[in-house]
């Protein structure tokens, strides 16, 4: 390509390569996503990951505070941690597809806290998400789960888009109604869990000091011979 008669020649650039429908989505949605597929990634888990972006952009478009999260090359895609874990979905080697809060604090005690004080409100969790909830302790684990279930076949555009639009409604129910209260209760569990190891380490510091130990009354003074 030539700029005029005497111009300099400019260099003409090939597209080699475009954005792919992952790229699109999660810069309509406005989060931050890899350059392209994960190295390592398979073919399942490749249809899976763009399936979980589908759903999750609708669910940004209505609910902004969420971020689209980064792709990975497993099963399952988490988003919107907080102190209490994360929102999470995924797809069962069963078929099913998995929305669900994952409690998962890092402590197994604090996690199961949160999941009995929830599931003690099963009935109105229930009403406000619109479908029945599968309460899952998990005590032979660290975590716990409360989820929703739904059959899907990625390779069925029928199957594939009766499910995300059940996703994306149960998804946003689940998060609009037990968000707030799961990041307010772990967050207090956390804080009297502090606490309280605050309080029992100071009870063995000072029962194991003499009194008035570690109180200074004036500063100290040079070392004998200096």
């Amino acid at each position: 390509m030539q700029i005029e008669d005497a111009g300099p020649r400019a260099p003409v650039f090939e597209v080699v390569s475009r954005p792919n429908d992952w790229q699109k989505t999660v810069k309509q949605a406005g989060g931050v996503g890899p350059a392209g597929p994960p190295a390592g990634i398979s073919p399942l888990n490749a249809q899976r990951q763009d399936f979980f972006a589908d759903i999750l952009a609708e669910v940004i478009a209505r609910q902004p505070a969420i971020r689209m999260p980064a792709r990975n090359n497993g099963n399952w895609l988490s988003f919107a941690s907080g102190p209490f874990g994360s929102w999470s979905m995924s797809v069962t080697a069963q078929g099913q597809l998995r929305v669900e809060a994952y409690l998962d604090s890092g402590d197994k005690e604090r996690n199961k806290q949160p999941f009995d004080e929830t599931l003690g409100e099963a009935a109105k969790c229930e009403q406000a998400v619109g479908t029945r909830l599968s309460w899952e302790r998990l005590d032979e684990r660290r975590a716990a789960r409360i989820a929703a279930y739904h059959t899907v076949d990625l390779g069925d555009d029928a199957s594939r888009n009766e499910a995300k639009a059940w996703a994306v409604t149960t998804l946003e129910n689940l998060f609009t109604s037990m968000n707030r209260e799961l990041r307010s209760r772990a967050k207090a569990i956390r804080q009297t869990a502090l606490a309280a190891q605050d309080a029992t380490e100071t009870a063995a510091y000072d029962a194991g000091e003499p009194a008035g130990a570690g109180i200074d009354t004036e500063p100290p003074g040079p070392a004998d011979g200096e």
